[in-house]
């Protein structure tokens, strides 16, 4: 496989992924890609190869097969589109971490030639919304930008894609990282959180008596039980 095929896709793409994994094995290498916070780049293959499996099963790299792919990835991003303006109505403006991502799942469908006319109608709706909510374009910026603080980072990042919609249509790639950043310092994942993140998430889910005596790996299963019957609940 050509380096260069490789490269004809953004980064962010689960196309350069699964492209690059194939790249590194002709190499005799592992893959070494991360793919929409997952860190592990094994496990980040994966999900790679489930995302392109929603729109087709990727059965080569041929323009043909690429074209096929392209079209349903436009009617996933549309559908996905569609489902993210109806759900704003139950967003909960609390969650940092949930207006951060409700703004991800339009991101991509935002920065999509193809349905980002499909979108317009709707964006002046999104943005007074958000405007409704204290969110403005470009809040937090330079001198009020306070990367420590939970809340203040998550505006910034949240005003920055008012201001591309304000400006573009649309919300530039570039939030994809600026929200991933966001979770890994602010949410991180079970595995990757500190032995004081595990308790006080321990404690912020309501599990009785964690605290720094407790092991780590207790922590952590403690963590995903909840995570868990929180999921199972919601099914």
């Amino acid at each position: 496989m050509k380096k260069r095929k490789v490269y004809e896709f953004h980064r962010k793409t689960p196309e350069f992924v699964v492209l690059h994994a194939g790249w590194q094995a002709s190499r005799g290498r592992n893959p070494s890609e991360s793919f929409k916070g997952q860190r592990n780049p094994r496990l980040a293959l994966i999900a790679a190869k489930e995302e392109l499996l929603k729109y087709d099963p990727l059965g080569g790299t041929d323009i043909f097969d690429m074209i096929r792919i392209m079209l349903r990835r436009v009617e996933f991003w549309t559908d996905q589109m569609y489902h993210a303006v109806i759900e704003l109505g139950e967003l909960d403006w609390d969650d940092m971490a949930a207006v951060i991502n409700w703004m991800g799942k339009i991101r991509e469908p935002s920065d999509h030639i193809n349905v980002r006319p499909l979108l317009a109608p709707f964006v002046p709706g999104i943005i007074e919304e958000f405007e409704a909510r204290g969110y403005y374009a470009g809040m937090n910026c330079h001198d009020d930008f306070k990367g420590d603080d939970e809340v203040n980072h998550g505006q910034y990042i949240i005003g920055s894609a008012i201001l591309c919609f304000h400006r573009f249509g649309g919300i530039h790639q570039v939030y994809d990282h600026l929200a991933e950043k966001w979770h890994e310092k602010f949410r991180p994942s079970i595995d990757n959180m500190t032995h004081e993140q595990l308790v006080r998430e321990c404690k912020k889910k309501g599990i009785r008596g964690a605290n720094i005596r407790w092991k780590p790996e207790t922590l952590k299963i403690k963590l995903r039980l909840v995570n868990e019957e929180k999921k199972q609940a919601v099914n």
